[in-house]
């Protein structure tokens, strides 16, 4: 088998959260058909060996909830689970009762992605929709008295 080229074009990379079920794991799967690295991460050390089996770059136990399992993953240091981000970034926040399915979600992370000309925000769930629609028609203030008003809510609740 000849060396791999190293002026040859690597495929993209990306690590997802969340693998074990649901968005995370449509994304994962997604992102692989389509031939990008795939560093998929789970809670449980269960669903990391499924995952790891089912082919992906990598496969790492992550909890975000916990400093130290964040620590431990940023530190593994095996061949397979270096990754190299690119200049695009990309945050999803916790899915909510009012998303899209999984796969409606993994298309927009898609495009998300792979688009030349990215929009800084892609909307997937009602409440996203409702605070870009409330953004053209309402002043910044408002806007962001109401976020606070909803997030010190959610603190307290």
């Amino acid at each position: 088998m000849a060396p791999a080229d190293p002026q040859a074009p690597r495929p993209p990379s990306v690590l997802i959260t969340g693998c074990s079920s649901g968005i995370g794991y449509a994304a994962a799967h997604a992102l692989a058909r389509r031939g990008w690295r795939v560093v998929a991460t789970a809670r449980r050390q269960a669903d990391v060996e499924r995952l790891a089996a089912a082919g992906f770059t990598a496969a790492l136990p992550l909890d975000l909830r916990d400093s130290g399992s964040i620590r431990a993953a940023a530190s593994m240091r095996s061949r397979k689970a270096r990754w190299a981000f690119s200049r695009k970034r990309l945050a999803m926040g916790p899915a909510t009762p009012l998303t899209l399915g999984p796969e409606a979600v993994a298309a927009k992370l898609i495009r998300a992605l792979e688009d030349p000309r990215p929009k800084p925000r892609y909307y997937v769930t009602l409440p996203t929709y409702l605070i870009a629609a409330l953004r053209r028609g309402l002043p910044t203030r408002w806007l962001d008295r109401a976020l606070l008003r909803m997030t010190a809510a959610e603190r307290r609740g």
